[in-house]
């Protein structure tokens, strides 16, 4: 038998059906998390006890998006998965794995966190982390119907703008990010998971920059909350554009980066908990 390498490896959402989750994946990691206890007597060496209490199934994985409406940003509340307004609750999701031995479903799926990331160069990219209530054996079936548009890249990002400041002209990297803070339940005696749930919406956008116009290094100082705004395409021949609104966010970090000759960069980071998606216009 050879063996397995990427070209094997499929991810979904559904078991059957055209629920794609939005792009190009480029890597993945499942795993299962076992937390064992072992117990021993007074003056014996030897485990009387040697179990595993619990597994925490969970997997990590990134993709490059093509639309963002299938999983990361649904703005018509349908797919409240990854980013959606706190108010909103999530839908638990199952998600379908083919590693070219065996299909794996893990089921009722909780986000804990999804990163999107614009670069300089290159492709954006999303980093998710899924929380599973469990992991079963199950055949994977057919793939999806392919997304043909290409993928994201800077040139989808429209509009960026920290309390009304443009820095679409100036950004050097951008990443928006959401931490759901879930958690796996343990009760009883299954060793899987009685309930994966998620606590709270924590929103993150940290940027850096070229420094040619005013830094925001004061609102930092004076604790000065911002609406942060940014509006991203697609490439389908209407494209659709996701706006995401992030209002009083704190600047929680904040640097500047001087060296030698090479130019300032300004980098800072806004946290909040407050997010309206919304369509672009």
């Amino acid at each position: 038998m050879s063996l397995q390498s990427g070209v094997s490896w499929r991810l979904k959402r559904v078991s059957v059906g055209d629920y794609h989750l939005g792009g190009k994946q480029f890597s993945a990691e499942p795993t299962i998390n076992p937390e064992q206890f072992i117990e021993v007597g007074t003056g014996d060496y030897q485990a009387e006890i040697n179990k595993i209490a619990h597994v925490s199934p969970k997997i990590s994985w990134s993709m490059k998006p093509q639309h963002l409406d299938d999983f990361v940003a649904d703005y018509s509340h349908t797919n409240k998965f990854a980013f959606n307004s706190a108010e909103a609750a999530q839908v638990p999701y199952d998600l379908y794995t083919l590693n070219g031995l065996s299909g794996v479903k893990l089921g009722s799926c909780v986000t804990n966190s999804c990163k999107l990331t614009i670069p300089i160069r290159g492709a954006i990219q999303v980093m998710v982390e899924s929380y599973a209530k469990n992991r079963t054996l199950q055949a994977y079936g057919s793939d999806p119907t392919p997304i043909t548009d290409a993928v994201l890249t800077k040139a989808n990002l429209e509009t960026i703008t920290i309390g009304g400041t443009s820095v679409k002209a100036d950004f050097r990297s951008i990443e928006v990010a959401v931490n759901w803070k879930a958690e796996h339940i343990h009760l009883g005696t299954t060793i899987f998971p009685n309930e994966v749930r998620h606590k709270e919406a924590i929103y993150t956008v940290s940027i850096e920059r070229g420094l040619k116009t005013q830094s925001f290094a004061e609102d930092a100082y004076n604790g000065t909350q911002k609406s942060v705004i940014l509006q991203i395409n697609d490439n389908r021949t209407t494209p659709k554009k996701t706006k995401f609104t992030f209002t009083n966010m704190d600047i929680n970090v904040h640097s500047h980066r001087i060296n030698e000759l090479d130019i300032t960069y300004e980098r800072f980071e806004c946290k909040g908990r407050l997010l309206t998606l919304a369509a672009g216009t």
